[in-house]
């Protein structure tokens, strides 16, 4: 009978004990297991925040591989940049010294740097070295790519404003200045004909500068103002209407007939003072670069949402990579003609800058010796 107890102690403690080990294990389990969920969650919290950052953060392990890229750096580097080479994205030499350096130096550093792949873009990259690194690493890097494209083509934009307004005023200056030298102490001076000459020169030139002048400040303006919407409901109709009437006298002299098939109502979303500027820089424009005995067609497409009126010419036509850029500032397809029909090249710019206003869209069909075909899609006024 002792035997039996024994042997029951035995087996029982043997039970305990193994119990005790499993639940210890257990323990040990869960606290590691709670230990890889908080790590996760850590990750998660500050993957997320960093995800809402418009900047492309970059994360480099000790080899200099990606080990993290937000979703701003994944949309503009690809999907598959993660466990890739830093160099194999940014081959840019200024950055890539600053990445040897901060390796080296172990100090944070800023550096302008530019890549041409997938896109152009021209950035600040600024990168930190963490001590304590992520997922496990003894150190790593965070690169910052603070995107400047758009600042740079602002300040190329501006520096070319300055310099192409410079070069346009310069010009009628000029002639208007040697005219004046010629009638008052040059050969014109007693010669009643070439002072006539010089002063009708001297005239069309001021002409021309008061427009450039004037088209400047109202491009200046519509620009200024370009972020506030109109919202009156007009009848296009009307707009088109006005715009034939305005410029019967010009399409006369040319022998141009202008025919607006647009006779039913139509309502849209704007301003009516700009809407008649839209159209009238338009069909000016059709006037100006068509040959006599020709024919100017306007015509309308309505759907659901929006109109599209449609102006069509049968003039000189332009070149297929003229087109993208005909709503530049100054930009012209044949200077020497523009200037002679009195064109600051600032015509387009002004429609361009007018239809964006309105939340439309512009679009510029054409072939040379053809005519061109220009088409303004405008919201309805439901």
């Amino acid at each position: 009978m002792e035997i039996i107890f024994f042997i029951a102690g035995v087996i029982t403690s043997i039970v305990l004990t193994l119990l005790f080990l499993k639940k210890n294990n257990q323990s040990k389990k869960t606290f590691l297991d709670n230990e890889v969920n908080n790590d996760k969650n850590k990750y998660v919290t500050w993957s997320n925040a960093l995800n809402l950052i418009k900047d492309q953060i970059i994360i480099l392990n000790k080899n200099k591989v990606v080990i993290y890229a937000n979703t701003a750096a994944l949309t503009r580097f690809g999907n598959s940049i993660v466990s890739t080479h830093y160099a194999s994205i940014i081959r840019d030499s200024n950055f890539v010294k600053a990445i040897n350096n901060i390796y080296n130096n172990k100090k944070n550093i800023s550096v302008n740097s530019e890549i041409s792949l997938p896109t152009y873009q021209f950035f600040k990259a600024n990168i930190y070295y963490i001590e304590q690194g992520f997922f496990d690493e003894n150190f790593s890097i965070m690169v910052v790519l603070q995107d400047l494209t758009e600042l740079l083509k602002i300040e190329k934009l501006k520096s070319d404003f300055v310099a192409n307004v410079s070069h346009e005023l310069r010009t009628p200056l000029q002639s208007i200045k040697l005219g004046f030298e010629t009638i008052s102490s040059g050969p014109a001076k007693d010669d009643k004909e070439a002072k006539k000459k010089f002063i009708d020169i001297m005239l069309n030139e001021t002409n021309r500068m008061d427009q450039l002048i004037t088209d400047l400040l109202t491009l200046s303006k519509i620009e200024q103002e370009e972020h506030k919407r109109p919202g009156d409901k007009i009848n296009i109709r009307d707009v088109l209407n006005s715009v034939s009437s305005n410029l019967q006298t010009l399409s006369e002299n040319k022998k141009i007939n202008i025919l607006n098939h647009v006779t039913e109502n139509c309502f849209v979303i704007g301003d009516y003072n700009k809407l008649v500027e839209i159209f009238y820089n338009i069909v000016q424009n059709a006037i100006k670069y068509s040959n006599s005995n020709t024919q100017i067609n306007i015509t309308q497409f309505k759907n659901t949402d929006n109109v599209t009126i449609k102006v069509k010419d049968e003039g000189y036509g332009i070149p297929k990579t003229s087109i993208p850029r005909v709503t530049e500032r100054f930009f012209r397809v044949d200077p020497e003609h523009s200037k002679k029909i009195g064109g600051t090249g600032l015509g387009l710019a002004i429609v361009k800058h007018l239809i964006n206003q309105h939340r439309g869209e512009f679009h510029i069909e054409s072939e040379i010796g053809k005519g061109s075909e220009f088409f303004v899609k405008l919201p309805l006024h439901n």
